[in-house]
């Protein structure tokens, strides 16, 4: 779908129905289908909703796509096999899909050849050939107690859909390869003379690029360093990641979308608890525009008003919606009751209240206060030659200097004092199912037991692990059970999991309890230390094959000024962590001290 698409620019910014517009297609073996969806904030504007959907594909069948739509699926179809074989898991799911589903696995050779011969009028006959009514079908979730008449959305299909055909021309573009990547040596960092760091790595393997850029930020100083107050700029990272990419000086929302799309890639902003910034992945060969792009996103953004609002309507639905999912609603009133006074007991969406009072003007005041040079982290991996990059970042240079800074790493936020006795937090809502959540303060990101909490966290955790097994194989106590954990720059958070029937809520938090005491006593067997330490390498070898996820990485460990690890090197720490490690933590952090215990449901 994305931005660009006629769905989304109608109902997301033409009218503002809708809080988030998507579709797909699903293609089995048999046959499958073609979707869409749509997620607006009340009944009254469901029948509105599907009456632009109808009118949209209304006008598919009337005057089929343009050529820029054309030319952007062709795209965007070229560069998914190239993403998809970034990593051992896309390549083997491409390969298993071409085996057991299409039957032939030479189909890949002539589908972009077949892709590119496809014309406007093409599309005007299958959008006729589908769009039929009768062989369409809806869906409709709604709050309980709330009705709607289906009936009324038939209607207007059988009103509204005539098939009709007309003709139009369209042109069409090459595409390109595959690619293999996996984790490898040191990345190069380079320190420019305006204090900006710039972690490099090439991947001559690859046909794709990542430029990661990362400073501190987000709701931990936004709370505790904030431009009016704490209470009214709750929520400004938030919004400052989602409108971030909508608009610079010289390109607004829609032009910029027109550039990532028409190149299949992505530019999004992202915020957190600590940092805020920008991410593009995108093909290496539009690497020049999409650079150009990055830094013009990066350093000059104007924050629309009018996105800004669209962005608003999302973020206040969210929010709303927090009391409609129980699991959510235990996370947020745990947070609450651990953390008293730090920002960690915040969600990062902020209130109804404080989101409605930030403004654009509040948002250039952040991004004028956290990214500077002498404070952001740019990283590059992915298939670009070092003459390029060094071409970038001479341009770079000039377009930013040193100015005044400040070290973000120096702005401290007091750590939140521990418990002194258990507390308690109880939320009735009468579902069949609750949610518990017992834990209590953790770690530090520059703490060294951090490895010691990944073994733990996989010999609690997965359909091997104690809590699953013991809780819910022997004893069928919950739905599901798993640890969580979250490191800060202050004191996080550990603790376990659990949804289950609501007459077995004692037993289950007894089970939590016995099982951590169990593990605090005896410690880990030598198979459970075996098959954690394998799991965690293994996995942690997954998520680094793309270019993004490794710009991420490097990216944020280099912010947070955590010394670079290799692989050998994250293996030798992992490797070093020894059973009583895992004992003495769980004892520390999990048994010994008093604990949150949230239920909900």
């Amino acid at each position: 779908m994305g931005e660009l698409s006629r769905l989304y620019q109608k109902l997301f910014y033409g009218s503002s129905l809708a809080t988030d517009v998507s579709g797909g297609l699903y293609v089995p073996h048999d046959p499958g289908m073609l979707y869409f969806q749509v997620e607006v904030d009340s009944v009254e504007k469901v029948t509105q909703a599907a009456k632009q959907i109808l009118e949209e594909i209304l006008r598919l069948q009337k005057e089929g796509p343009t050529e820029e739509e054309l030319e952007r699926v062709i795209v965007n179809s070229e560069s998914e096999r190239l993403y998809s074989t970034q990593t051992a898991d896309g390549m083997a799911g491409r390969l298993g899909f071409l085996k057991f589903v299409v039957g032939d696995m030479q189909f890949d050779e002539g589908y972009l050849e077949e892709l590119r011969s496809v014309d406007a009028r093409k599309i005007q006959e299958v959008a006729a050939k589908y769009f039929d009514p009768r062989r369409m079908s809806g869906a409709l979730l709604l709050p309980k107690g709330v009705q709607y008449d289906l009936k009324e959305i038939a209607e207007l299909g059988k009103k509204m859909l005539e098939p009709q055909v007309e003709e139009t021309s369209v042109k069409t573009k090459k595409g390109s390869t595959k690619k293999e990547v996996f984790p490898g040596p040191r990345p190069e960092v380079i320190t420019l003379s305006n204090g900006m760091k710039v972690i490099y790595r090439e991947r001559a393997q690859s046909h794709v690029m990542s430029i990661h850029s990362a400073t501190l930020g987000g709701m931990r100083l936004e709370l505790s360093d904030p431009v009016e107050s704490a209470q009214k700029d709750w929520g400004a990272s938030n919004l400052m990641a989602m409108t971030w990419t909508k608009g610079t000086p010289d390109k607004d929302a829609r032009k910029i979308a027109s550039i990532v799309e028409g190149s299949a890639a992505n530019l999004d902003g992202f915020s957190g608890r600590h940092t805020v910034g920008v991410q593009t992945t995108g093909l290496a060969r539009d690497w020049k525009v999409l650079s150009e792009l990055f830094n013009e996103t990066l350093f000059h953004p104007t924050f629309p008003t009018s996105e800004l609002e669209h962005s608003k309507r999302v973020v206040e639905e969210s929010i709303r919606s927090i009391e409609d999912h129980s699991a959510q609603l235990a996370s947020k009133l745990f947070l609450e009751t651990l953390f008293e006074k730090h920002p960690y007991g915040h969600l990062t969406a902020g209130s109804l209240e404080s989101v409605r009072s930030i403004d654009s003007a509040k948002l250039k005041a952040f991004h004028q206060r956290w990214v500077k040079p002498s404070n952001l982290t740019l990283t590059v991996v992915g298939a670009v030659k070092r003459r390029d990059l060094d071409h970038w970042l001479k341009d770079l240079e000039k377009q930013t200097n040193r100015g005044p800074t400040e070290n973000l790493l120096n702005k401290k936020v007091d750590e939140e004092t521990a418990l002194k006795a258990p507390r308690w937090t109880e939320k009735s809502l009468g579902r069949e199912q609750l949610h518990i959540i017992v834990g209590g303060l953790g770690i530090r990101l520059t703490d060294p037991e951090r490895y010691t909490l990944r073994i733990l966290q996989n010999i609690l955790g997965g359909q091997s692990g104690r809590l699953f097994i013991e809780l819910r194989e022997k004893k069928s106590l919950g739905y599901t059970v798993a640890p969580i954990s979250f490191e800060g720059m202050e004191r996080g958070y550990v603790g376990t999991y659990i949804a289950c029937s609501p007459s077995k809520r004692q037993e289950a938090i007894d089970g939590i309890k016995t099982v951590l005491e169990v593990l605090a006593k005896k410690g880990p067997t030598p198979a459970e230390m075996a098959r954690a330490k394998e799991f965690y390498l293994g996995r942690r070898a997954m998520d680094l094959q793309s270019d993004s996820s490794l710009a991420s990485y490097y990216g944020l460990e280099a912010v947070y000024n955590l010394p670079y690890l290799t692989e050998e090197e994250i293996v030798r720490r992992i490797s070093a962590v020894k059973p009583k490690d895992v004992q003495d933590f769980c004892r520390k952090f999990l048994v010994e001290p008093h604990m949150v215990t949230t239920v909900v449901g």
